[in-house]
């Protein structure tokens, strides 16, 4: 078993055992290297005929009080698995009024607009995307 204690992950990778040896998964992308990532800045542009804006297709969501994993994750429609998947063990640990946790991630910028105005089965893709 590995332990990430103090180990700190850019946003949207996960520290796995592959073979018994560390390895990281990129979750948004499912590439696996042995080689640790470093935080680097990526910018995705969604191109419209409307206009070009920057597209993050991280879907996030912010802890309110009262709120578990659990809560959370039934409120999305999502299994408590994914949540540790998408989010480092401590973050989940830790839990706390204001705090943001990745719930997931859209493909393009509609499909992140629709989430955003309620409907919550638009990130419900193959297993293999998300």
């Amino acid at each position: 078993m590995i332990f990430s204690q103090g180990l700190k992950l850019p946003k949207g990778w996960s520290l796995i055992s592959l073979k018994g040896k560390p390895a990281y998964i990129n979750l948004t992308t499912g590439k696996i290297t042995r080689e640790k990532p470093k935080a680097k800045k990526v910018d995705l542009v969604f191109e419209d005929d409307d206009d070009d804006e920057i597209f993050d297709p991280t879907i996030t969501h912010v802890v309110k009080k009262g709120e578990t994993v659990t809560s959370i994750a039934k409120k999305y429609d999502l299994k408590v698995d994914v949540l540790y998947l998408l989010n480092s063990d401590e973050e989940l640990k830790t839990l706390a009024v204001g705090k943001e946790i990745i719930i997931g991630y859209a493909h393009t910028m509609d499909e992140k607009k629709e989430f955003l105005n309620g409907n919550i089965k638009i990130l419900k893709h193959d297993e293999h995307d998300h």
